[in-house]
């Protein structure tokens, strides 16, 4: 009887315990900029990443790219520039536009300056692989920690 509601009890319960299937799109950006926070802030609009750079407490820079045309298999921490990077599937595919000194252009990659400690460069990779992943393969599932 004892074992038996303890079975009831567990599979009433399992649900709540149950470790998500896939960390979402919203949650792995809200991760991304409470890493990057006074630096950047990152937002999905619609399949289009978008990135305001700070300087000086106002936007100065913004990227914008299809998240499918970076390369998840290309981000990286450099070390020696204190900087996460991204990169483009194809050459120039992020639209930069910088307000002082006022100027536009196509890059390849974009670039996320800090000083980072070694669980944080980790972290940020593995958020922005799993970020860009999902919109590559629509089947694509991760509840990996980004951070371990």
């Amino acid at each position: 009887m004892l074992c038996l509601a303890f079975l009831l009890i567990l599979g009433i319960a399992s649900p709540i315990f149950a470790q998500k299937d896939n960390i979402s799109t919203d949650e792995t950006i809200a991760y991304i900029n409470s890493k990057i926070k006074g630096v950047a802030t990152v937002k999905n609009e619609k399949g289009m990443l978008v990135v305001e750079f700070y300087e000086k407490g106002k936007v100065n820079r913004v990227d914008k790219v299809p998240i499918d045309a970076l390369n998840p298999e290309n981000v990286e921490y450099l070390p020696t520039e204190k900087t996460v990077v991204i990169r483009c599937t194809r050459n120039e595919c992020i639209d930069r536009k910088i307000e002082y000194p006022k100027t536009r252009g196509q890059f390849s990659r974009i670039s996320f300056s800090g000083d980072y400690d070694a669980k944080t460069q980790k972290g940020l990779v593995n958020a922005f692989e799993h970020l860009i992943m999902m919109f590559h393969d629509n089947k694509y599932k991760s509840n990996k920690p980004f951070e371990e």
